[in-house]
């Protein structure tokens, strides 16, 4: 069987756009983790609650305790070397009747400690410690409760 020029290249193009749309697919899932909220927490209310009286005051908070954080907000963990921040929010929900490798609503966060950072899209654990995200709008605010994973 003879293919023509014209043949070839409409067969090479179909092959370069599969293994491009595989490629995008692999690392959109790899990059993109989804966020680990317990639906228990979650809220039907989407309102942002009034930040504590700390967190207003920039006071430190304590391991385990819930604090509400908003973006690029510095939190001092009281007793620790560490810090944490939001530094953005994703709030792109995938559509009704559509299927989606991600959800597209993510928090990104960053820790600071002994003058290094880690950051990334919903990083819940870093330096030994663990983050939980209670409740989030994913535009506004966060509320946050920060733990230490070893002891």
């Amino acid at each position: 069987m003879k293919i023509n020029q014209s043949g070839f290249i409409g067969i090479l193009f179909v092959i370069l756009m599969i293994v491009g749309i595989a490629d995008y697919l692999v690392v959109t899932k790899r990059s993109l983790a989804p966020v680990q909220i317990s639906p228990s927490t979650e809220s039907a209310n989407p309102l942002p609650s009034p930040p504590p009286a700390h967190v207003l005051k920039n006071e430190p908070v304590l391991l385990k305790e819930q604090f509400t954080a908003k973006k690029n907000q510095l939190i001092s963990v009281a007793n620790t070397d560490l810090q944490i921040r939001i530094t953005n929010f994703y709030n792109s929900p995938c559509p009704a009747n559509a299927e989606c490798f991600w959800s597209g609503v993510g928090v990104e966060l960053e820790y600071i400690q002994n003058g290094k950072s880690q950051k990334g899209m919903n990083l819940l654990e870093a330096f030994g410690y663990h983050t939980t995200i209670i409740k989030t709008d994913y535009e506004t605010y966060a509320d946050l409760i920060v733990e230490r994973m070893y002891r």
